[in-house]
C-alpha cells in the first residue's frame, strides 16, 4: 500500500479520525471511509496507488459495508423474533422473578415495546420484561357444551 503524503487536509483528516477513534476506542465504518477518501485525494501524483492496492481497498470497503448491512438485518431479525415470542405469550400464564427476587405469576394481556426490548403487560396491569420470564403455561380450557351432553 502506498503512503499518504502529509498535507494539511490529510493531517486534519487524520487528527479528526484519531480523536473520533480515541473517544470510541475503535474505528467505525465512517472513519474507514474518511481515511480511504483522504488517501485517494492526497496520494502522490508521481507515485499513485497501485491498481491492485486500489482493488484491495475497494474490496475491504465493500466487505465493511456488507458487514454493516448484515448487522442491521440481524438486529431487525432479533427484534422481530422477540416480538413474535412476546405476542405468542398473550393469554398465557407466565412465572417471573420480580425486582425483590419474589417469584410471581400472571396472565399476559398485551405486549409493549420499551426501547429495544419488549415488556409483557399482565392482566393486573403490571409489566414484566420478556427476559425475566422463567416459565410459561398455556392453559387449555375445556368447555362443556350442554347441547352435546343432552340425549335425544
Amino acid at each position: 500500500m502506498s503512503t499518504v503524503s502529509s498535507t494539511s487536509s490529510a493531517s486534519s483528516t487524520s487528527s479528526s479520525a484519531s480523536s473520533s477513534s480515541s473517544t470510541t476506542s475503535s474505528l467505525d465504518a465512517s472513519d474507514f471511509y474518511t481515511l480511504l477518501v483522504a488517501e485517494i485525494k492526497n496520494q502522490d501524483p508521481t507515485d499513485p496507488v497501485d491498481g491492485t492496492d486500489m482493488v484491495l481497498q475497494l474490496t475491504q470497503l465493500s466487505a465493511a459495508e456488507s458487514t454493516l448491512e448484515l448487522n442491521d438485518t440481524m438486529t431487525t431479525y432479533a427484534s422481530n423474533a422477540s416480538l413474535s415470542t412476546a405476542a405468542y405469550l398473550i393469554g398465557a400464564t407466565v412465572t417471573y422473578t420480580d425486582s425483590s427476587s419474589n417469584t410471581c405469576s400472571g396472565v399476559v394481556s398485551s405486549v409493549e415495546k420499551n426501547d429495544d426490548t419488549y415488556d409483557l403487560v399482565l392482566t393486573d396491569g403490571s409489566t414484566v420484561a420478556l427476559d425475566d420470564v422463567r416459565t410459561v403455561s398455556v392453559g387449555t380450557t375445556t368447555s362443556t357444551d350442554s347441547s352435546s351432553s343432552s340425549s335425544n
